[in-house]
């Protein structure tokens, strides 16, 4: 997968980057959180633009020598740091046009650590009132259904009105697909979040964004729960009670110890994911591969690069 991106240079022409790993600053960052993108990105700047201003303070040939290295090193990567931060700028310039890009992120967390109170629907109602994106109101909705056991009665009939009232009548099929596929729904019983969370440690504040030690750091401290599986399998298996309450069917064998594993090389492990995988799930794998003592590289497949708004979007009618 190459993607491309448009920005604008100097002459205010747009300029096509093609992002791969053959670009050395993009092949370091493209896993990193976007809240740590800007600031190492002018951390490059900076070590770039003292590079250049040593030029002139080497005395010796041996200096000259080590000088060089630093300076081809920084020279070749200028131009690509410079393009970066102008699109980290330029994200974090449409992202502040948006009053609720950061409130709606404040309300994701606090629905996911538990903390919700009459604010959180207040928020959504807002969000509704507001007519912005139906995918952000459906994203916080089914947060609050999969981390409450569903929505109370009363509150869910009124979010099923105030969003067929707003953004069309044709959304009820929206709401039916959603409840279908147990997104979206009445709450019953007591909720097993808390317990989900302690069992795969699912939330971990503490990650490091920065040099990431665990891969909670893909999405700011949640880890998620697909790679959190994934490093159960080889660490205690799946024949445990944790997985067994998780819903849905699974089957888990064992396979014998082939000629790789006994060469010393590490065996390649092919994760699928059908249906969608997210980058910040990739970024977990990447993460997985590169952590001091792997003993498996992960290679992902799957049907197709998704994120929220692009899930939702599949279910949603008239859209």
């Amino acid at each position: 997968m190459n993607p491309k991106i448009l920005e604008k240079d100097e002459s205010d022409r747009e300029v096509q980057l093609l992002l791969t790993s053959a670009d050395t600053v993009f092949h370091e960052i493209r896993n990193l959180n976007f809240c740590v993108l800007k600031p190492l990105l002018l951390e490059k700047l900076n070590f770039i633009d003292m590079t250049y201003k040593e030029r002139d303070q080497q005395r010796t040939i041996d200096e000259l020598t080590k000088y060089m290295k630093r300076f081809k090193q920084a020279h070749k990567e200028a131009a690509s740091v410079q393009n970066h931060l102008n699109l980290a700028i330029y994200i974090t310039s449409e992202t502040t046009k948006n009053v609720f890009f950061n409130q709606t992120l404040d309300v994701e967390h606090a629905i996911i650590m538990g903390e919700t109170d009459q604010s959180t629907f207040d928020y959504i109602e807002r969000l509704i009132g507001e007519m912005e994106p139906l995918t952000t109101v459906l994203r916080l909705l089914c947060l609050l259904s999969v981390t409450q056991s569903g929505i109370k009665g009363k509150i869910f009939d009124f979010f099923r009105r105030e969003i067929v009232q707003t953004y069309g009548y044709q959304h009820l099929l929206t709401l039916y697909n959603l409840e279908k596929t147990g997104l979206l729904r009445r709450q019953e019983g007591k909720s097993s979040w808390n317990q989900l969370k302690q069992t795969f440690r699912l939330i971990y504040e503490d990650v490091n964004q920065r040099d990431p030690n665990d891969i909670a750091y893909a999405y700011a401290g949640y880890a998620p729960l697909s790679l959190r599986l994934i490093e159960t399998l080889y660490k205690t298996g799946w024949r445990s009670p944790a997985v067994a309450a998780l819903p849905g069917e699974y089957y888990s064998s064992s396979y014998p110890v082939d000629d790789v594993e006994r060469e010393g090389r590490k065996p390649i492990v092919m994760l699928f994911f059908v249906g969608g995988v997210t980058l910040g799930e990739v970024a977990a794998v990447r993460y997985l591969n590169n952590v001091e003592g792997a003993s498996r590289e992960f290679v992902v497949a799957s049907t197709h690069i998704i994120n929220s708004a692009t899930f939702l979007k599949a279910l949603m009618t008239g859209s």
